[in-house]
């Protein structure tokens, strides 16, 4: 959740995908989840990155990571 807090435009594009995807397949839920499934191992990817970073994309360090 941090990450696309953190990340507003990450969030966004992930619900204009869900909602597409909901509409296409609003009776197929496995086809909504195969829709989603390379974004969110992208977005997964990314955001684990992020965590282990340290820092935020200002450069700063973030307050969890000095934990």
């Amino acid at each position: 959740r941090d990450f696309l807090r953190s990340h507003p435009d990450e969030a966004q594009a992930y619900g204009e995908l869900k909602a597409d995807l909901a509409e296409k397949y609003s009776h197929d839920i496995e086809g909504y989840c195969d829709g989603k499934d390379m974004f969110v191992k992208t977005l997964e990817k990314r955001a684990m990155e992020w965590a282990g970073s340290g820092y935020d994309d200002s450069g700063k360090a973030r307050k969890n990571a000095e934990q």
